[in-house]
C-alpha cells in the first residue's frame, strides 16, 4: 500500500483499485464530460448575471456632475428651448373659447325691457348700481317709458352682436394671444371663428350700445342719456362667455401635439461639465448619447471587448476557486447535489450584486459574510475563508468601480471566516454577525477617509453624508447575516444534505430518547458507546477531524443491540448463559452483523442525522466477526472449506476520518476491557495490533487517513485508554474482591461467549 503526498497531512492511503474495466473508464469518461459540460453552463450562465442590465449613469439630478461627461458618437438630441418656444407660440395661436349664453341674454333683456315698462315701481330700479343716483333715475324713467318699442328694437339690434364682459376682454389669456380670432361654441358643440375684434364688450361707452340706445334715449341731455345707458348696461348680460378651462385645454393639447425640436450633437461636444449641477434633460441626453453609442460600431467593439476581459478574470477567478475546492473539499467536488446548491447560492448572490447596481443601491447590502457563514457551517473554516474571497471578487466583477465595496466585504468575509471556526450554538453565530458587521462598519470609515480628497468627508450635516449611509449598510448587512444564518439553519442544512455543529450538539445531549433507551435495555452498550464516545471525540481533535460529528456517532453507533441485546455479551449479567452456544456459528454471526443495519434504521425512525447514521453503517466496515469464524472451521474440521466472506460484514468501509476513528476506537476499547488490568506497554501492543489488522485488511482504504494521521490515533488511544483504565490501590478488605475481579476478567477473556466485541477473540458475541 502506498501514499501520496497530500499536504501537511503527509501521504494519503491511496483506495484500493476497483473492479470496473471498460464499463467503468467509461462511466469515470462520461462523468468528466458532464462535470465540465456543468463547469462551461455555470460560466455562462455568471457571465449573463454578471452582465445583466443596464448600470445607472452615476448621476443624479440636482447633484453636481461628478466628471465631465462628452458625446462619444453623433447623435441626435432634443433642442429643449426651441421646443419650449415653439410650444408656447402653438399655445398663443390656439384662439380662445367662448361658450353663447343667448339663453341668459334673452332673460336679461326681457327682465330690462319689462321694468321699463313697469316704470319706478319695478323691482330693478329699487337696486340701482351704487354711482346711479335713484332719484334722477326715477326722474328720467318716465321720458324712455315713453320709448319703450325703441328700446326693444335697439335690444334686438344688440342681441344679434357679439356681446362679452369687458373683463372677459381684459384676460390675459386672450389679451397675449398672437391669433386675432377666436372659437365660439354654440350649444350643440358645434365651433365657429370669429374675428375678436368683433367682439362687443358690454360697456355703455362702446360705441355699439350708445347707437342701439340712441333711437330710446332721443331728447335726453348727453349727461342724463350717459346715466340712463349706464342704468340699461347694468341690467343687462352678455351672450358669450370666456370658458378659461376649455381654452387652457386647447392651449395645452396644441402645445403637446407640436412635436419636439430635435439638434445634431457631435462626436466630443460637452454634455455635462464636471461639478456642474445636473438637470433633468441632462439625465435624458446622456441615456441618448449611451443608447447611440451602444447600437454603435465602436460600443458593439468596446462591448464585446469588455465581454473578453471578463470572460477571462471570470475563468481565472472559477478555476482558482475549483482548485482551491480540490485541496480543501474535494468531496464537494463529487457530490452533484451539493455542487449544484452552491452554483445556485453563487448566482443568485451575483444576481443580488448586479442588482444593486441596476437599482442604484449600495453594493455594501450584498450578504457575502452570510455566505461565507454558511459555507463555514456547510463545510469548515478554510473553505468559508475561501469563499469569503471568491465572493467578494465575483460582486466586484458584477459592480464596476466598485473598489472600496471590494475591501469591505473581503474584510466582512475574512472576519466571518475567522470567527466561524467552530460554531457550537445559534449565539455564536449572532456574535459573529455583530463582530463582523463592526469590522465592515470600520473598514467603511477608514476607506471612506482615505478617499477624502476634496474637502471633508463627513459634512456639518452628518447624518445627510454618502459615508454615513455606507457604513450603517456595511454593519447592517454583518448583523443581520448572523440572525438570518441562526434563523434559517434548519433549510440550510436542509438545502445542502449536511449536518452541522449546533445539530449535532444538540443530538450529544445523553437525554436524548434513543439513548435512553439503550440505558435501560442495554446498560452495557450504552456504557461502551460513552467510552467510545470520549475516545473518538479526543482522537478525531488529534487528526483534524469533526471531534463533535465523532463522539455523537459513537454515542449511537451501537443502538442496532437494541433489538436483541441479550446476544452481546456486555449486556449479559454475571453467571448468566450464554445464548450463542446453543446457535450456530453462522447463525450468531448473522445477528451479530446485523446490528449496524439495525441501528441505521431506528436512527432514521428517530430523525438521527444522516450524516450519524452513515458513520452508524461505516463503524464496522466490511470486517471479519474472527471469533465465529474460526468457532466454524474448528467444528467443521475441514478449515479450507469455511469462507471467511461467510462471516464479514456487508456494510461500506468507513468514508471518512470520523467513521474510521469510530471503528478503531470501538475495537480497541472492547479489546482493552477485556484485557482486564493491563500494563502500558501492552496497551500499546493492542493498539497498534488492531489498527494494523485494520490497515492490512482494507478498512481504512476510503477513510482519507494518512499514515501520519494512524500514528497520532495510536498515541491518542494509548492515552485514553489509560487514562479509563488506570490501575487503582486496593484498600483494606478489597483484596479479595480485586483478586476475583482480575480472575473473572481472565476468564473472560478465555471464554468466548463472554466477550464483549468482535474485534478481539470472540468478536462479537
Amino acid at each position: 500500500m502506498r501514499g501520496s503526498a497530500n499536504g501537511r497531512n503527509g501521504p494519503v492511503l491511496e483506495q484500493r483499485p476497483r473492479q470496473g474495466g471498460r464499463g467503468a473508464g467509461a462511466r469515470k469518461a462520461g462523468l468528466r464530460a458532464a462535470r465540465a459540460a456543468g463547469f462551461a453552463a455555470f460560466a455562462a450562465v455568471l457571465s449573463l448575471v454578471l452582465t445583466a442590465g443596464r448600470p445607472p449613469l452615476g448621476v443624479e439630478v440636482g447633484e453636481p456632475a461628478p466628471r465631465l461627461f462628452r458625446a462619444r458618437v453623433r447623435f441626435v438630441r432634443a433642442d429643449y428651448e426651441a421646443t419650449r418656444m415653439a410650444r408656447e407660440r402653438a399655445r398663443l395661436n390656439e384662439p380662445c373659447v367662448f361658450r353663447q349664453a343667448t339663453d341668459q341674454w334673452e332673460e336679461a333683456s326681457q327682465q330690462l325691457l319689462g321694468a321699463v315698462r313697469r316704470g319706478k315701481d319695478a323691482l330693478l330700479w329699487k337696486q340701482p348700481p351704487d354711482e346711479l343716483d335713484e332719484t334722477l333715475l326715477a326722474d328720467l324713467l318716465p321720458r324712455v317709458q315713453a320709448q319703450s318699442d325703441a328700446l326693444e328694437e335697439g335690444l334686438r339690434r344688440l342681441g344679434r352682436m357679439d356681446l362679452v364682459r369687458p373683463a372677459d376682454l381684459e384676460q390675459p389669456m386672450l389679451t397675449q394671444k398672437e391669433v386675432a380670432d377666436v372659437s365660439i361654441r354654440a350649444p350643440s358643440g358645434e365651433l365657429r371663428r370669429a374675428p375678436t375684434a368683433a367682439l362687443v364688450p358690454l360697456d355703455a361707452d362702446a360705441p355699439a350700445l350708445r347707437e342701439a340706445f340712441a333711437t330710446a334715449l332721443d331728447g335726453l341731455a348727453p349727461p342724463e342719456a350717459a346715466l340712463m345707458r349706464r342704468a340699461l348696461t347694468h341690467a343687462l348680460q352678455p351672450n358669450l362667455v370666456l370658458d378659461l378651462e376649455l381654452s387652457t385645454e386647447n392651449a395645452d393639447r396644441a402645445a403637446a401635439a407640436t412635436p419636439v425640436v430635435t439638434e445634431t450633437v457631435e462626436k466630443g461636444r460637452v454634455l455635462l461639465a464636471k461639478d456642474s449641477e445636473v438637470a433633468k434633460h441632462h439625465v435624458e441626453d446622456l441615456e441618448r448619447e449611451r443608447r447611440k453609442y451602444g447600437d454603435s460600431s465602436a460600443g458593439r467593439v468596446t462591448r464585446m471587448q469588455t465581454l473578453g476581459g471578463l470572460v477571462v478574470v471570470l475563468l481565472l477567478v472559477l478555476g482558482g476557486a475549483v482548485g482551491y475546492a480540490a485541496r480543501y473539499q474535494p468531496r464537494m467536488l463529487r457530490r452533484g447535489p451539493q455542487l449544484f446548491v452552491f452554483a445556485l447560492v453563487t448566482l443568485a448572490l451575483v444576481g443580488m450584486a448586479r442588482a444593486c447596481v441596476v437599482w442604484g443601491v449600495t453594493p455594501l447590502w450584498v450578504p457575502v459574510p452570510m455566505m461565507v457563514m454558511v459555507m463555514c457551517l456547510v463545510y469548515d473554516q478554510s473553505f468559508g475563508l475561501g469563499a469569503g474571497v471568491f465572493y467578494a471578487l465575483l460582486v466586484r466583477l458584477a459592480c464596476p468601480g466598485a473598489n472600496q465595496e471590494f475591501f469591505v466585504l473581503l474584510i466582512g468575509g475574512i472576519t466571518a471566516a475567522l470567527l466561524a471556526r467552530q460554531v457550537r450554538t445559534r449565539t455564536t453565530l449572532i456574535k459573529t454577525g455583530l463582530l463582523t458587521g463592526a469590522a465592515q462598519f470600520c473598514a467603511a470609515w477608514g476607506l471612506g477617509l482615505m478617499s477624502a480628497t476634496d474637502g471633508l468627508a463627513v459634512p456639518l450635516h452628518f447624518w445627510e453624508s454618502r459615508l454615513l449611509a455606507d457604513s450603517l449598510a456595511a454593519l447592517g448587512n454583518g448583523v443581520l447575516s448572523g440572525f438570518v444564518v441562526s434563523g434559517v439553519l434548519p433549510a440550510i442544512e436542509k438545502l445542502f444534505g449536511v449536518t452541522t455543529d449546533i445539530r449535532l450538539l444538540e443530538w450529544s445531549d445523553p437525554n436524548q430518547p434513543l439513548l435512553q433507551q439503550l440505558l435501560l435495555n442495554a446498560p452495557g452498550s450504552y456504557h461502551h458507546s460513552m467510552v467510545v464516545g470520549s475516545l473518538a471525540a479526543e482522537a478525531a481533535e488529534a487528526v483534524g477531524a469533526n471531534p463533535l460529528l465523532a463522539r455523537v456517532s459513537a454515542y449511537f453507533h451501537d443502538i442496532g443491540k437494541l433489538k436483541k441485546p441479550e446476544y452481546f455479551a456486555e449486556n449479559l449479567p454475571p453467571d448468566t448463559p450464554n445464548p450463542h452456544d446453543e446457535l450456530s456459528p453462522t447463525m450468531s454471526s448473522l445477528i451479530i452483523t446485523a446490528h449496524p443495519k439495525d441501528g441505521a434504521e431506528m436512527a432514521e425512525q428517530y430523525g438521527v442525522p444522516r450524516v450519524v447514521r452513515d458513520i452508524i453503517l461505516q463503524s464496522h466496515g466490511s470486517g471479519v466477526v474472527r471469533y465465529f469464524w474460526e468457532k466454524a472451521r474448528k467444528g467443521n474440521g475441514q478449515k479450507d472449506e469455511v469462507e471467511e466472506h461467510d462471516f464479514r460484514y456487508r456494510l461500506p468501509k468507513p468514508q471518512g476520518k470520523e467513521a474510521a476513528i469510530v471503528m478503531l476506537c470501538d475495537a480497541v476499547e472492547s479489546a482493552a476491557r477485556s484485557m482486564g488490568r493491563s500494563s502500558p506497554g501492552q496497551l500499546q501492543d493492542l493498539v497498534h495490533k488492531i489498527i494494523m489488522e485494520r490497515l492490512h485488511d482494507g478498512q481504512l482504504d476510503e477513510s482519507s487517513l494518512t499514515i501520519t494521521d494512524l500514528k497520532t490515533l495510536e498515541d491518542c488511544l494509548v492515552r485514553g485508554l489509560r487514562a479509563v483504565f488506570h490501575s487503582r490501590v486496593a484498600y483494606p478488605g478489597q483484596q479479595e474482591g480485586a483478586e476475583r475481579a482480575a480472575a473473572a476478567a481472565g476468564a473472560a477473556h478465555r471464554d468466548p461467549g463472554h466477550e464483549h466485541r468482535d474485534s478481539q477473540p470472540p468478536e462479537g458475541a
